[in-house]
């Protein structure tokens, strides 16, 4: 198995492949509700065998799964150390848990690919503000809108509305990518 041949495998995770209308390859298509579902049951299956072979459940579903397929999310704890949350992986309930004030922000910088690539410095890659500029803030009394991708919009909704009930919660539709993209995460403006 798996672990035979990584035997230092810490995580994996289940994501899918962002499919788009731009598409030239005739097999690849986005998953269906249908498929999601099993995508969920067969990772929740793996769960279970590598629980009992090495203590922790090693493999997860993205949320994104999980929110195809319309199932809840697995509580906070499934995920243990979050080491897949830059991938979408417990990528909601971490961020629930820091909103509720009942975890600290994961620590340590990016994980995966943008660990070792170093960021544009700010300085040289801004603009100057201009001489005199005003900052604008907004009125105590203004209306809330939390702009996000249609996935988070399900999720963040109730945490919203527990702050400001009269909050408004805009669903984006993102064509950026050609279609097919509802992660909050990938929402270009």
């Amino acid at each position: 198995g798996v672990l035979d041949r990584y035997p230092e495998l810490s995580s994996l995770a289940c994501v899918p492949l962002g499919v788009s209308r731009f598409n030239q390859e005739g097999a690849m298509r986005p998953h269906s509700p249908a498929e999601a579902a099993a995508v969920v049951d067969l990772v929740e299956e793996w769960q279970g065998v590598f629980q009992a072979a090495v203590g922790r459940p090693l493999v997860h579903a993205s949320d994104e799964y999980y929110l195809m397929a319309e199932r809840p999310l697995p509580d906070l704890a499934t995920y243990g150390d979050l080491a897949q949350h830059e991938n979408g992986v417990g990528l909601f309930r971490g961020f629930e848990a820091r909103f509720l004030g009942l975890t600290a922000a994961p620590e340590g910088g990016p994980s995966g690919f943008f660990q070792s690539v170093d960021g544009a410095p700010a300085a040289g890659y801004r603009a100057p503000r201009a001489p005199g500029a005003v900052t604008l803030r907004p009125r105590r009394n203004a209306p809330v809108t939390v702009v996000t991708g249609a996935y988070a919009a399900r999720l963040l909704e109730p945490l919203v509305r527990s702050v400001d009930p009269d909050a408004e919660i805009l669903p984006v539709e993102n064509g950026y990518f050609g279609g097919n993209i509802a992660v909050a995460g990938l929402m270009t403006g």
